[in-house]
């Protein structure tokens, strides 16, 4: 009707609705996805357990499938979430990257009224007193049958990138990759020693995302992003320190104009410019921290941030220090992890 409709007025109720109802589903995630971490925080046995199976006989069928996306992205175990749906127990099972979920759940198929997905998502129906059987059975196989290199998180990062090598060129050079999907998936990049400009801030209801604004060492230019649930990562991005975020690019257009903007899997801390070091040909080394740098730099910290370029100012005031003192013959200045 909203596609079709030759009334303004009449596209903008049903546009309502469809906010109101988008709304509520949302809500019903965030409900059931919180209850089901309490859960799962509550059995003793979680660590030891390969498999997440959850029922509860009120949740809605209509979100279960995302909350099992949900756990199995921060628990990264084959999870099935289950309620009730007349006399029986419904609900969908998602699969950890590399592990085949339709075969697992095919061993319990004698416990099962129907099944049917594929080796990544699958819905299923069983009878009510089945449950137990059924998680028992579930967990006992995924047990066999998983390696533990598919129960870490990770990400397979295409390439390492410089932030100054993301162009409008190199974008659109990207795109004649497409179409993306499986088998061809959107390329990921990794980029080190990036810093906040100072102006990252959390948005979003309930400020769980990140909006960032980042630059590097030697390249003044800004370059945004966005990071969808994690707030939690702010005390890191503001912490003064460079860091490493992981990437896919995307366009962005607001009012009409197209900028380049990075979708951010993940942020991480940073093992490189975490100390300068003073290094003779003999390999004696003299250890200065970032703020030491940062301080000899002048200026460089500015509210408790350390600024990039006072750390590159104090590299070389390192160096020149070191020249004019009792004939160091410094051989080079280099930052280390």
């Amino acid at each position: 009707r909203l596609l079709i409709s030759e009334d303004i007025q009449t596209a903008e109720m049903i546009c309502l609705d469809i906010d109101a109802s988008n709304e509520e589903r949302k809500g019903l995630d965030r409900t059931i996805t919180k209850e089901a971490k309490s859960y799962i925080m509550s059995n003793a046995n979680f660590k030891n357990e390969k498999t997440i199976v959850l029922f509860n006989q009120v949740w809605h069928k209509g979100v279960i499938g995302i909350v099992a996306s949900r756990l199995t992205e921060v628990y990264h175990k084959p999870t099935v979430i289950l309620t009730k749906s007349g006399e029986y127990a419904s609900g969908s099972a998602r699969s950890v990257d590399g592990y085949d979920l339709y075969k697992a759940i095919d061993a319990c198929s004698d416990l099962l009224e129907n099944f049917g997905g594929h080796t990544y998502a699958v819905g299923l129906t069983m009878k009510l007193e089945n449950v137990e059987a059924f998680k028992e059975r579930f967990e006992k196989y995924v047990a066999q049958t998983i390696v533990p290199e598919q129960t870490q998180p990770q990400i397979d990062v295409d390439a390492e990138l410089h932030l100054s090598s993301i162009t409008p060129k190199f974008y659109r050079l990207l795109c004649q990759f497409e179409p993306f999907g499986p088998g061809n998936t959107r390329p990921i990049f990794v980029s080190n020693d990036v810093f906040d400009y100072g102006t990252s801030k959390l948005i979003g209801k309930g400020r769980r995302h990140l909006k960032l604004e980042l630059i590097e060492m030697h390249n003044r230019e800004i370059m945004s992003g966005i990071a969808f649930s994690m707030g939690d990562k702010m005390s890191l991005v503001k912490g003064g320190n460079p860091f490493k975020i992981c990437y896919s690019i995307e366009e962005n257009e607001h009012k009409g104009i197209k900028t380049l903007q990075l979708a951010v899997l993940d942020i991480g801390t940073n093992t490189i410019n975490l100390a300068i070091a003073v290094v003779k040909k003999d390999s004696y080394q003299i250890i200065y921290s970032t703020k030491e740098a940062a301080r000899l730099g002048k200026g460089g910290i500015n509210d408790g941030v350390i600024l990039p370029e006072a750390i590159e100012r104090g590299i070389k005031a390192i160096a020149n220090h070191m020249e004019t003192i009792a004939n160091f013959n410094v051989d080079k200045v280099v930052a280390i992890g």
